[in-house]
């Protein structure tokens, strides 16, 4: 192989070592949004088209629950123009191609090192 085109697929989670986190504003991620939903510092959370199938399965949501020690408060809301019913993001092949692995791919690892970064940097960035 002689070049390499890798797409940029909502890469989420935070350093282990708590140097880098997201800070966006305004935040549009689910992750960060969850997360900061949870211990009460921005209203509930909206989920968009709670009518799609297949019907959502509330894993980020559970995840961050159980990892937070907060409930999670949510809301149903209209579908937004535009939203896909579906995203998947698929690395097997090039896992099978290249061998390549990611270092942190599971949930809980993801949104473990989100939360913490959060607690640690409540303003994200801005001290």
């Amino acid at each position: 192989m002689r070049h390499a085109c890798l797409c940029y697929f909502n890469a989420a989670g935070a350093d282990a070592k708590g140097r880098l986190g997201e800070d966006r504003r305004p935040e549009t991620h689910l992750i960060p949004l969850t997360i900061d939903a949870a211990p009460g510092r921005r209203p509930a959370l909206k989920l968009f088209g709670n009518d799609y199938l297949p019907p959502d399965d509330t894993g980020i949501r559970d995840s961050v629950a159980q990892i937070s020690g907060h409930d999670l408060s949510w809301e149903g809301a209209p579908r937004r123009e535009g939203d896909p019913s579906v995203l998947v993001a698929d690395s097997s092949r090039i896992r099978r191609e290249t061998g390549w692995t990611p270092r942190f791919a599971d949930l809980d690892t993801i949104i473990e090192t989100a939360f913490q970064w959060r607690v640690d940097h409540p303003e994200g960035y801005r001290r």
